[in-house]
């Protein structure tokens, strides 16, 4: 296992560095499992200082202001250490590295069809140094200059803008790109293979920025090459008034990779995108295509806020990724046709938050975190969702109207400007006017998700005479501050309607709400109406009996439905799973994450897709009952709504008959491409199992 890098290293080694000039050389011409590379860094140190820097691989000639250096004694435990140094210093290291599997470092995919090569570099957190020799850490920053050597036929993409390449030889080409502007090494990338791509000029307050989608030749048909565009160029003209700052790179590229671990991955005007998780080669549901914007402009969001503005240390990860996840969101509300992006937010990304931070791993939003190898723990809907809500309600928060003075703080600061918690929060601090020890203290530094719930009491002629909100807080927690609205819904002819909100600074054990006293006694009070907090909310008992009754109709005066994380663990069971399923298979885009009730299988799995069991397994009654709700909810279900496609994947997944499955084979609609439905039916049952359909499942 490679050396991880200590917080405490790290801070040493800036001591002796601030900066370095990169320039490195790739060859991905040979056809084993390993390639070559030569890094060059220049850099100047403190006097009489010694450092290291990190490599993993075998060093096979290494040089310090043209002096050689024995490997076999300077490079130990993945790091090549220097000593004596005085001033300015060139280091230079030729390396033989490996490819790997493993979606790190320099990842080979073989495509299995074609047997062609695809490589793409995976460098956050550490793994910049499976690949050159690199100061491994964020707030060394430097500029990086590539150039790769491969096959004529292949693509080779980058930081800066493609070159013309130049014959190398024996059907090589080599590419020789531009430095780069200041960037810390896990954003600096390469990426080469037989990709193709579709092509535009992007514009930007400071001139036209050239732009492509690449992908493998297979899914050339599947890039939706207009829509990434589309929603680059409303990003980028949004967050350059946002940041007060023009976009920082000379090109924008984005490419879709085989065997990706995650979702995209910020690399400085070079994003890489899983093909296997937002590259769609069937037809897909709303809140998937939405899912994939959003993820679009998180990751243009980092251009500015994290690549041009950095953090020193691993521990404040937390800001990078929540600013980004509450940014993209606010972006996609403003410049996309997703105006209730929030929702979906609230639904998805926020109710795994909560899970999360109810189990015993929870963690506070600002962790410790002492080495590389934590960081792996860092990754979760805590950091991102929870850290995003947290940053939403903040004292002083980015709207459209923001400018530097507001989030970020010091996107406006040269690019080696490095951020730290304690830094931004001053910087908010004096644009607040407020102190945020306490809001931080509260938000950032205690784990554990709190419930607020409603004491309402009334009168005979069904008036409001008083409204106190009460906040339970787990063990070990203390009370949050929330700055939230409270709604108040009536039942009328049609149906439950919003008859009044107030909104409300909610802190401590309990807060009374006098601006709530005398208005009309609600059927249904939402102590967090739109999902404004991070909280779990529990229902008084008329508000409960009003949701089971009718779960599909709140509306607030715009038409809108309301969103709320309701703690359903707290209402019995038996009245849980029935509830939430009622009235909710006519849902269009936008209030599709409602379908996910206890009582579908769509509502504990991502994306419908629970686990499934062996293909003879019949199922007891507790899978019954769910297949039969999903079952009957699939055929209420509008067809082609995004309902339908939910409810029939989720069905999909429990289904054990004939009988069954042809219910899934018929439901009308335009799913029928929808390759997905019928893979879960072939794997439950059997791939030599025939249907009524009159085939095999496909």
């Amino acid at each position: 296992m490679a050396t991880t890098l200590t917080r405490d290293e790290a801070t040493a080694r800036a001591a002796v560095l601030s900066s370095a000039e990169y320039r490195v050389t790739f060859n991905f011409t040979g056809g084993g499992d390993t390639f070559r590379s030569t890094s060059t860094v220049i850099f100047d140190a403190a006097r009489e200082s010694s450092t290291f820097l990190d490599l993993v691989g075998r060093a096979h000639r290494i040089t310090v202001n043209g002096e050689e250096h024995d490997p076999s004694i300077v490079h130990v435990d993945d790091r090549i250490h220097l000593s004596g140094l005085h001033g300015p210093t060139e280091v230079t290291v030729e390396a033989e590295c490996d490819y790997r599997t493993t979606g790190q470092g320099i990842h080979r995919f073989i495509d299995p069809v074609t047997d062609e090569w695809y490589l793409y570099s995976q460098f956050a957190t550490d793994d910049a140094r499976a690949a050159f020799a690199v100061f491994d850490q964020p707030d060394i920053k430097g500029t990086f200059q590539f150039t790769v050597t491969a096959p004529s036929a292949w693509q080779v993409i980058s930081n800066t803008v493609q070159p013309q390449p130049v014959q190398a030889g024996d059907g090589a080409l080599t590419w020789e790109f531009s430095p780069t502007v200041p960037l810390p090494c896990y954003a600096a990338a390469v990426v080469a293979g037989p990709y193709v791509y579709e092509e535009t000029v992007l514009q930007s307050a400071k001139g036209p920025i050239p732009a492509r989608v690449y992908g493998r030749s297979e899914v050339r048909d599947h890039l939706a090459a207009a829509r990434l565009f589309a929603d680059v160029q409303a990003g980028i003209e949004l967050f350059e008034r946002i940041f007060a700052t023009e976009f920082p790179y000379d090109s924008y590229d984005q490419i879709y990779v085989p065997q990706y671990n995650w979702g995209a991955m910020e690399n400085a005007g070079c994003v890489t995108i899983s093909e296997d998780r937002l590259l769609f080669r069937t037809e897909v549901s709303e809140s998937e295509l939405e899912g994939r914007t959003v993820t679009v402009l998180h990751e243009l969001a980092h251009m500015w806020f994290g690549d041009l503005v950095t953090m020193r240390w691993w521990d404040d990860l937390w800001l990078n990724e929540s600013f980004a996840d509450f940014v993209a969101t606010h972006a996609a509300t403003q410049v996309t046709e997703y105006a209730d992006a929030w929702v979906s937010f609230g639904a998805g990304r926020k109710s795994v938050g909560y899970v999360q931070d109810r189990l015993p791993t929870t963690h506070p939003v600002l962790g410790d975190v002492p080495t590389v190898e934590a960081v792996t723990g860092t990754f979760d809907m805590i950091t991102y969702a929870k850290g995003a809500s947290a940053l939403r309600r903040s004292p002083r928060r980015s709207t459209c109207r923001c400018s530097s003075r507001a989030w970020p703080p010091t996107c406006t600061r040269t690019t080696t400007a490095m951020r730290h918690w304690r830094t931004s929060s001053r910087s908010l601090e004096s644009a607040s006017g407020r102190d945020l020890s306490g809001w931080s203290r509260a938000w950032l530094e205690t784990p554990g998700v709190t419930t607020l719930s409603a004491q309402v009491t009334t009168d005979n002629a069904e008036a409001v005479t008083s409204l106190i909100v009460d906040e339970e807080v787990p063990e070990g927690a203390i009370h949050h501050p929330h700055r939230l609205v409270i709604g108040a819904y009536t039942l009328g002819d049609d149906g439950l309607t919003r008859a009044w909100k107030v909104a409300a600074d909610v802190a401590g054990a309990s807060t009374p709400i006098s601006e709530a006293v005398g208005k009309v006694a609600p059927d249904l009070l939402l102590v967090n109406d739109g999902d404004l907090t991070y909280a779990k909310v529990r229902l008084d008992a008329r508000s409960l009996a009003t949701v089971e009754a009718h779960i599909a109709e709140p509306r607030r005066p715009d038409g809108s439905a309301p969103g709320v994380g309701l703690d359903v663990a707290r209402v019995p069971r038996r009245r849980s799973a029935r509830a939430p399923l009622r009235g909710r298979g006519s849902r269009g885009r936008g209030h599709h994450h409602q379908l996910r009730g206890p009582g579908c299988p769509s509502h504990h799995h991502r994306d419908g897709d629970p686990p499934l069991r062996s293909p003879g397994h019949q199922g007891g009654a507790s899978q019954g009952r769910p297949r039969s709700a999903c079952g009957n909810l699939l055929g209420e279900a509008k067809p082609g709504s995004d309902a339908q496609l939910h409810l029939l994947r989720g069905f999909a997944s429990l289904v054990t008959t004939d009988e069954q499955a042809q219910i899934a084979a018929e439901a009308p609609g335009r799913h029928h491409g929808d390759q997905r439905p019928r893979d879960r039916l072939r794997t439950r049952m059997g791939p030599g199992h025939r249907s009524r359909t009159g085939g095999p499942h496909r």
